[in-house]
């Protein structure tokens, strides 16, 4: 389709139908005349090297910025530097591929440095402490336990753990290292409204560290609770939330109850599971007794 267009070359106001080169794409540049294309092809434009400054002349059309690959290469080279952490210059190098290349982004000049400058650099740990500070930590709980304002586990906490690793012969109840031992709250601490209750021998145990990390991680698999527990007495509470209150429920009590009548009615797991949008697994569990029990 004819458009109205500037001729590239002269500048004159010409109507001509969009070109395309050998690709497809559609040309940029315009002319008005066979003589202008040609021309154009002849003239040429003044511009100043990116690398040594130096004036060069290039085709009216070109993206050069550069006069030669010199110049090309001596632009992209990245020089040495200075390591931040011990001051020493260095060739900030790096595999690429199969080929090692200079890289920009490189400040440090050895492992060592890097572990030094990580262990000391200030700055950092506290850009880290105000980034995993409170809620935005993966572990965090909720909060402080009331408990915990009066000591780190009450103030009978030395004396009961010092009586429990006696009792267990200064050993690791799980494999029996008798090296780096911590005393293991079997039913976490802050599930208790009472340190006198949290810290009996009957809910104390000797752990190594390995085992202690695997029994915590264990525990933290569910959403605990923070004090003040007062459910616990009753018996509804040990350690984890139960139902719609765990963090990755897509459940709710009435949800459960209106999946069990779908079953009793004999409606398909499958068209269940979609309706709620869970995996019919989930559904089978509901339906076999294994998940949401205490729900009666």
């Amino acid at each position: 389709m004819p458009v109205k267009t500037n001729c590239f070359t002269c500048g004159k106001s010409c109507t001509k139908t969009t070109a395309k080169d050998r690709k497809g794409n559609v040309c940029k540049n315009t002319f008005c005349s066979r003589a202008c294309y040609l021309a154009n092809h002849t003239l040429r434009r003044d511009v100043k090297c990116g690398a040594c400054g130096n004036v060069f002349k290039v085709k009216q059309s070109s993206q050069k910025t550069f006069c030669s690959f010199a110049c090309y290469n001596r632009k992209r080279y990245v020089p040495d530097k200075k390591c931040v952490n011990c001051g020493k210059k260095f060739a900030p190098l790096k595999k690429v591929g199969t080929h090692i290349a200079r890289v920009n982004s490189a400040k440090l000049c050895s492992k060592q440095c890097a572990q030094e400058w990580l262990t000391n650099n200030e700055e950092r740990k506290r850009k880290i402490s105000v980034a995993m500070t409170g809620p935005k930590h993966p572990l965090w709980q909720g909060g402080k336990s009331a408990l915990n304002e009066i000591s780190v586990r009450g103030p009978n906490w030395k004396e009961q753990s010092r009586k429990a690793m006696d009792r267990d012969g200064r050993k690791c109840c799980d494999c029996g290292n008798s090296s780096d031992l911590v005393v293991h709250h079997k039913v976490p601490f802050h599930n208790y409204d009472n340190y006198t209750q949290a810290n009996k021998l009957t809910n104390l145990e000797t752990l190594c560290r390995p085992c202690h990390g695997r029994k915590e991680n264990a525990i933290k698999t569910g959403k605990q609770m923070v004090l003040t527990l007062g459910d616990r007495r009753s018996g509804g509470h040990h350690g984890k939330c139960r139902g719609h209150k765990q963090h990755s429920s897509k459940l709710t009590e009435i949800d459960v109850l209106k999946i069990r009548s779908d079953l009793a009615e004999r409606k398909s797991v499958n068209s269940i599971a979609k309706t709620y949008r869970v995996r019919n697994n989930s559904i089978s569990s509901i339906r076999d007794g294994r998940s949401w029990k205490h729900l009666k």
